[in-house]
């Protein structure tokens, strides 16, 4: 009597168990699945950006002026901020593709070392943390690799185990071409009227014209001039940008810094550009340079605010550009000669 009691009891706790398993299992799924990543985000308490990967650490503070690169200062794109906290907020998480951590290789979602040295991109994650004022996450989450088979990428949540699948790449990059104001020239080229290019052997090029309309000359030309070569310059110079912001100190700057081209020019609106562009390429495959700006005279208040703060954000800076972008600022005298 008591033997089929005890065995229809132990049944029934069995079954509980199985039931309260699946249950819970469900429950978790759907306190992620099916709603945005970060649905609750308060951007208003916002006030710090972390990313980490195998390339990397890129931290970006909010300040009194705005979002900056936290170890250099340097201002941040808001549009590409804006950007990220719409994905965040828009992109719905899909179905949970596991909750094993021994699986977590699989998917690259480790999280990723502190040390740079032993962070590998086949196994570890791109970390983001959203942090407030006194450093609580907002959000912290792990970003691994793409679907083989199909759109979206892999996630997991920090001190979480489980694994999800978002519909899209998320694009997480600790690369700070990414983040930063990198333009740092957006000029006219009708604006040009003379530029010198002063290189490391002494070799002196100097272009001039009249005004836009008139045709480049350059001084002690033996040939005629080939104009498209000398637009090439000016579509460089008027466009500057970087790709990364470099360590003034640093053994690799130094050296490609140690023979420079000096790439002088003067602008219609008595605007003055310095360039002085490293001629040795660094191991990355770029060439460092520095940028200084100076307004001749006159009185225009908007031109006098836009040279001020265009000296704040470079103030003696170091910068680097690909050396695809610096080989149009270190053509040689002959390279400007019509071909015969």
């Amino acid at each position: 009597m008591f033997k089929p009691l005890l065995l229809a009891a132990a049944a029934l706790t069995l079954g509980g168990l199985l039931l309260f398993s699946f249950n819970q299992s469900d429950t978790i799924t759907a306190e992620r699945s099916g709603i945005p990543i970060a649905k609750k985000l308060d951007t208003n308490q916002l006030t710090r950006i972390e990313i980490l990967d195998a390339a990397g650490d890129l931290v970006l503070i909010h300040s009194a002026v705005g979002w900056i690169e936290e170890q250099s200062s340097y201002p941040a794109q808001v549009e590409a901020i804006s950007e990220l906290l719409l994905t965040l907020t828009t992109t719905v998480v899909g179905d949970r593709v596991t909750d094993n951590p021994e699986r977590h290789e699989r998917f690259q979602v480790l999280t990723p070392p502190q040390t740079l040295a032993e962070r590998d991109s086949e196994q570890h994650a791109t970390a983001l943390r959203l942090l407030n004022d006194s450093g609580t996450p907002l959000l912290a989450l792990l970003a691994g690799k793409s679907r083989e088979q199909g759109e979206g990428q892999y996630i997991r949540f920090e001190n979480s185990s489980e694994v999800y699948l978002v519909p899209e790449l998320l694009s997480l990059s600790a690369d700070q071409a990414e983040w930063l104001e990198t333009e740092l020239l957006n000029l006219e080229e009708d604006l040009f009227r003379n530029v010198r290019i002063t290189q490391s052997s002494g070799d002196l090029l100097h272009f001039h014209r009249a005004d836009a309309k008139s045709k480049w000359q350059m001084e002690g030309a033996e040939q005629p001039l080939k104009q498209s070569k000398v637009s090439t310059v000016l579509h460089r110079l008027k466009r500057l940008s970087f790709e990364q912001l470099l360590e003034d100190d640093n053994t690799e700057t130094q050296h490609s810094l140690n023979q420079v081209t000096k790439i002088e020019a003067s602008l219609a609106d008595q605007r003055k550009l310095l360039i002085e562009l490293g001629e040795t390429e660094m191991p990355d495959g770029e060439h460092a340079f520095r940028l200084s700006v100076t307004l001749a005279g006159g009185d225009n208040a908007t031109l006098q605010n836009s040279v001020r703060k265009l000296h704040e954000r470079i103030n003696g800076r170091v910068f680097s550009m690909r050396t695809w972008q610096a080989r149009d600022l270190l053509y040689k005298r002959s390279d400007f000669y019509e071909s015969e």
